[in-house]
């Protein structure tokens, strides 16, 4: 990808969004990308075509949408725009990583996602995440809080810090060390066993469910 060209997703008719490389000079199509069905899934491809390219991301994505004028898809494009912005800020830090343990809550950056997938909050794009499982000291599982109250066995209700909060339990995700903002504290150890718990139950389940039936007698083959 070169300085003197930009990425351009277009909205070719309604919910169908092309993305190709283009020149900034002539707006002349250097390279068809792809397509996408929701401008999310656009921005995504975009954005992973371009951090790939040698001349990173500042070379910038414009936009031609049917309805310019809709309020929703600007502040979409814009909070897309400023997390990528601060992903690569955030994947080219250089830093010791910090020490952490299991049963920590730490702000993080959890970014601007994809669909269903939980989003950060404010300008950082930061929400507190539970330290489920420490793979080692560059990693972690995590689980995503919420303070909005949530009930069914995908949620598990903690009260940290003096505040109710939920547990995300279908949100868990492998984190890297970079996405430490700060620490927040650790979760007494009668709510850790909870979610805890509340995590096994629902993907052992899971896993229960979906287990192909057993062969009895005869060859397997």
């Amino acid at each position: 990808m070169s300085a003197n060209n930009f990425i351009l997703i277009k909205e070719k008719e309604r919910g169908i969004f092309e993305i190709s490389e283009r020149d900034y000079d002539t707006n002349g199509e250097i390279q068809n990308i792809g397509a996408a069905s929701f401008l999310r899934d656009a921005v995504e491809k975009a954005e992973s075509y371009i951090s790939n390219s040698e001349m990173g991301i500042e070379y910038g994505i414009r936009f031609s949408l049917k309805d310019e004028r809709s309020s929703n898809k600007k502040s979409l494009i814009k909070r897309f725009l400023e997390w990528i912005g601060l992903k690569e800020k955030i994947h080219n830090t250089e830093s010791i990583p910090p020490l952490f343990n299991e049963n920590e809550i730490w702000w993080c950056y959890v970014g601007e996602n994809v669909g269903v997938e939980i989003n950060g909050k404010d300008r950082q794009f930061t929400r507190p995440v539970f330290i489920f499982k420490k793979y080692d000291r560059y990693s972690f599982l995590g689980l995503p809080l919420t303070t909005k109250s949530k009930t069914g066995t995908w949620f598990t209700p903690i009260t940290f810090a003096g505040i109710n909060q939920t547990v995300v339990l279908s949100q868990d995700r492998a984190y890297d060390y970079r996405r430490f903002k700060e620490k927040m504290g650790e979760l007494d150890e009668k709510d850790s066993q909870k979610v805890r718990e509340a995590y096994t139950k629902l993907h052992t389940f899971s896993l229960i469910k979906n287990r192909p039936p057993a062969v009895s007698g005869g060859s397997r083959g």
